[in-house]
């Protein structure tokens, strides 16, 4: 408990200065991201290492982390009488609003569910699997069993994202992301010995980013001016323009 209340306190001022370049798998570098934010102690150096260390299996643990993410839903798996329904999508649609900027990997991840989600709503067996789950036997029949798997991983993050506050889902989902970064050292470790590959030092992933030259960038978009005056509506353009004539001579 102690851990999770310093990681909130302890959000960082620097996070906001540096980008991670745009060749990370788009999981890794928003869970990356969200950790520098929710801790102090894992900065660009940090950051850097990490990726130096393991960006020859980069790939590998990018998929790794979903595998985790998935096998969490059947962890947190539950079999209330909370509903997947239109309404449910739209609440969970609304609630994204809950996570703030500082948590990208959290609505990421949220915000995939919350797509899936509408993909499940949208197949053509739902309702008649709705009904079958109503039923009184509360068997699921071969031709639902897919639907129904999708079902159970979708459900408990769509639940937490409409029922608890946006400070539950930060927390929990500061856990979560311990729990990643661990999974994601060890499985990388243990790949570099296996394979023995060197650890990658002279790139350089983190990027400085200039918050004052950021800041004017977005005033200039903010400007509502023309580069070229717009034509008076009086104006009629010629009907023939003259003949060219070189008749330029060099001084001798």
């Amino acid at each position: 408990m102690k851990l999770v209340l310093m990681l909130i306190l302890a959000t960082s001022l620097y996070a906001k200065n540096y980008q991670i370049d745009q060749s990370i798998p788009i999981h890794i570098s928003k869970l990356l991201n969200q950790l520098s934010y929710e801790n102090k102690d894992f900065q660009e150096s940090e950051i850097n290492n990490f990726l130096q260390s393991y960006f020859h299996h980069l790939e590998f643990l990018n998929d790794k982390l979903l595998v985790h993410i998935l096998n969490k839903s059947y962890q947190m798996k539950d079999h209330s009488d909370f509903e997947l329904s239109k309404e449910t999508f739209n609440l969970a649609k609304n609630s994204l609003s809950k996570v703030s900027t500082k948590q990208p990997f959290t609505k990421y991840i949220l915000e995939s569910f919350v797509n899936d989600l509408g993909d499940i709503l949208t197949e053509r067996r739902f309702d008649s699997y709705t009904r079958q789950m109503k039923s009184s036997s509360n068997k699921i029949s071969k031709e639902f069993k897919e639907i129904h798997k999708k079902v159970l991983i979708v459900r408990p993050w769509i639940k937490m994202l409409v029922i608890n506050s946006d400070e539950q889902i930060q927390g929990n989902f500061q856990n979560l992301n311990l729990e990643l970064l661990r999974k994601l050292n060890s499985v990388g470790s243990f790949l570099n010995k296996m394979t023995r590959i060197p650890i990658t030092k002279r790139k350089q992933f983190v990027i400085k980013i200039d918050q004052d030259l950021e800041k004017a960038r977005e005033e200039v978009k903010k400007l509502d001016f023309q580069l070229f005056p717009s034509k008076s509506k009086d104006y009629l353009p010629p009907e023939s323009l003259p003949e060219p004539i070189n008749d330029w001579k060099p001084k001798k």
